[in-house]
């Protein structure tokens, strides 16, 4: 079965058999990162980007993630239980994505109440998840927190994203960030800056939320290691947005002071 996949990849118009699609949701997780990061991903993204899937394999994969509560797998352990929960998120990125391309013949292929269950519990995910991981020596890249700044990028983009999330995301990513006890190292913060930019472009979020936001973290780099490591991430994460904003002509006064006294100008 994997030398076929593999093979596939190679071929620019291909198909895929049922039982194929079943291998590949099966191994979503897989610990062998050859096969989850270079084989499966990369089929997923070639059966909906490419429009390899057809409309009832891709049905089946919807039924499969939402049914199986695949995002919230094992979510009491710290184990490899994780690799499936990070990569769902990229399938559901996506899902997410193409249901909302109206040139994707996926457009529109959620139904309202899956839709509605997908973006609740990917807010539900982002309060829970407590694995930082961000590369393994076993498995290889984990990614869990960028894998889901890239799925809310992708959500806020979204037609049908409901704006009255938008501070419930705010609320659990300011959780996310208090929760983790290390130094960001793979690049986490320019994803998540990627996800605020986005939900400030369009109108997820407004500039002055995200001011009462900043206020509301206070974040003190002087208490101990952990808050400084803490205030570090956060400090990367809108020096990101900062840039991204102003090249985009998008960022106003207010928040602009909000970044630069009480973080840009430290240190």
């Amino acid at each position: 079965m994997e030398k076929q996949l593999f093979d596939k990849l190679n071929v620019e118009y291909t198909n895929y058999s049922d039982k194929e699609v079943e291998w590949l949701i099966h191994h979503i997780g897989d610990p062998n990162s050859n096969i989850r990061d270079n084989l499966v991903c990369e089929t997923f993204g070639k059966g909906f980007l490419c429009e390899n899937f057809s409309h009832n394999q891709a049905r089946y994969l919807i039924k499969y993630v939402l049914n199986r509560n695949l995002l919230f797998y094992n979510l009491e352990k710290t184990d490899s239980a994780i690799l499936t929960r990070s990569f769902t998120c990229l399938l559901l990125e996506l899902i997410i994505e193409t249901d909302g391309d109206k040139n994707s013949k996926f457009y529109n292929i959620l139904y309202e109440k899956e839709r509605k269950n997908i973006f609740l519990n990917l807010l539900d995910y982002l309060k829970q998840e407590h694995d930082f991981t961000s590369y393994s020596t076993d498995w290889g890249w984990v990614d869990a927190v960028s894998h889901l700044s890239d799925t809310f990028e992708v959500c806020f983009k979204h037609h049908s994203f409901p704006k009255e999330y938008g501070q419930t995301f705010l609320n659990n990513l300011m959780l996310l960030l208090l929760k983790n006890s290390n130094r960001f190292i793979s690049g986490e913060e320019w994803r998540i800056s990627n996800a605020l930019f986005a939900g400030l472009k369009y109108k997820i979020f407004s500039s002055s939320d995200l001011c009462v936001w900043l206020d509301e973290l206070k974040l003190d780099d002087r208490s101990d290691l952990i808050a400084f490591y803490q205030f570090a991430n956060l400090k990367s994460i809108l020096l990101d947005l900062y840039i991204k904003l102003d090249n985009a002509k998008l960022l106003e006064k207010s928040l602009k002071q909000a970044i630069v006294s009480n973080y840009l100008k430290k240190y």
